[in-house]
């Protein structure tokens, strides 16, 4: 649920899976540190869909509402959701400074459209204080909703899809949360808002495989809703989305067979292992890194303004790594090699070396063997052992290297064009130049 796409500024959209992670500090435009605030959490989470009337058809919906009869496909329950929210609970009183009394979880025949809206208003809005610390978290199914009014291309809203939408309720829209969320900014709260649905792009193991995908086909009721909020993430929000447009988010399961979402299975292993204070741009590396440790190559999404990226997540600073080139370990390979997630892009070439930057682990450094194009390297330790190290570990650039010849390559195929046809090709273009829209 990326919400600068309700500007109009995005082209039309495919089904995809988005989480959301929103971070917002509105306290002199930086991250706090950690005071006397208060620190409250809603956590959503949803795995039961499938009707109670089964005497319904698959995909019907079964309420006296005008959607009454209206085929979404077949409603399918999920199966980690609810472990999503469970577990992130236990991390946030553990490891984050909340205190269990402040941490209300709402989880499925609880968690319906009044009951999101509502209990997400009382606790982390109303009942909070300027400069208090406000986390909402969603996990279940995401869709879309039609909106001939919008100004989007697709006139689709993003949505998330409560207990209740298979009885008719219509789904909570990126808009409306929007306009909730810009309640508590305007209270200048620290607003967190996680997102792990559709339509919203140990550690040392690869990622494991996908097992289902957290998506319903789009509710078709038209909205015609012509308001565009202002986008959070433009007003200092952070944005993460589980995955790009044209990907789905899958639910998996972890070492020990418990579902999950995949991209929060990767989020909880990040939070528990990455310091507490560490910045929203370190901890998307490592959370990239460890959706990408398998076969499943999610893509997540991070969208937020320079200075966000570089708060901490809950508002706690880390300046000691500010301005540094940082990039994460993908895997480790059976030999000791290791693939690093950053290559060509950003100057990565052979000889190169970075150090571990992890707090608390043995001193290593690596140095880069192999380009394997513009966002992946392969490095081998020049000092220290690579046994136990894991995805998601973050290394610093301490020496750079020219690159050997050219760092991108451009191959152009045969043409059935003679060199007078070619030469024409400016002038026939030239009239474009002053065309409208054209630059």
């Amino acid at each position: 649920m990326v919400f600068s796409g309700m500007t109009g500024r995005r082209g039309a959209r495919r089904p995809a899976t988005i989480v959301l992670f929103l971070a917002v500090s509105t306290i002199g435009g930086a991250a706090r540190a950690v005071a006397a605030e208060t620190r409250r959490a809603v956590l959503v989470g949803i795995d039961k869909y499938v009707p109670a009337d089964a005497s319904a058809p698959p995909g019907t919906v079964v309420a006296d509402a005008p959607n009454r009869g209206r085929p979404r496909g077949a409603w399918t329950n999920l199966e980690g959701a609810v472990n999503d929210v469970e577990e992130l609970r236990a991390i946030l009183v553990t490891r984050y400074g909340f205190r269990a009394a402040d941490v209300h979880v709402i989880t499925n025949q609880d968690a319906t459209r009044d009951g999101i809206l509502s209990q997400t208003r009382k606790w982390l809005i109303d009942g909070a204080a300027p400069g208090d610390v406000s986390l909402f978290f969603y996990a279940g199914h995401g869709s879309q909703v039609r909106n001939s009014r919008s100004q989007e291309r697709d006139k689709l809203d993003e949505s998330i899809v409560p207990s209740d939408a298979n009885a008719g309720r219509p789904d909570v829209r990126d808009k409306e949360l929007a306009r909730l969320f810009d309640d508590a900014l305007d209270k200048k709260i620290l607003l967190t808002a996680v997102f792990d649905s559709c339509h919203s792009g140990s550690i040392g193991r690869g990622a494991p495989r996908p097992t289902r995908f957290r998506v319903l086909p789009a509710d078709e009721r038209d909205v015609a809703d012509p308001q565009t909020p202002v986008p959070p993430e433009t007003r200092g929000a952070l944005v993460l989305s589980a995955a790009q447009d044209y990907q789905l988010a899958a639910e998996t399961e972890d070492e020990n067979k418990n579902p999950h979402g995949l991209f929060t299975w990767a989020l909880l292993k990040v939070l528990r292992s990455m310091p507490v204070n560490e910045s929203a741009d370190r901890m998307f590396l490592r959370l990239r890194a460890v959706m990408q440790s398998g076969d499943t190559l999610q893509e997540p999404v991070l969208a937020a303004t320079p200075e966000r990226r570089r708060s901490a997540l809950f508002g706690i600073e880390r300046p000691d790594l500010a301005g540094r080139s940082v990039v994460a370990v993908q895997s480790v390979e059976d030999d000791g090699g290791v693939i690093l997630q950053g290559g060509l892009a950003i100057g990565l070439h052979p000889g190169a070396e970075l150090r571990r930057v992890d707090e608390g682990t043995p001193p290593l450094t690596l140095r880069v063997s192999e380009d394997q194009g513009l966002s992946r390297a392969r490095a081998t330790s020049l000092s220290g052992t690579t046994k136990d190290l894991k995805a998601g570990a973050l290394f610093e650039v301490t020496r750079w290297t020219g690159s050997a010849g050219p760092s991108l390559r451009v191959w152009l195929g045969a043409t059935t064009l003679t060199s007078v046809e070619v030469s024409r090709v400016p002038e026939t273009l030239a009239p474009l130049a002053s065309a409208s829209g054209v630059s």
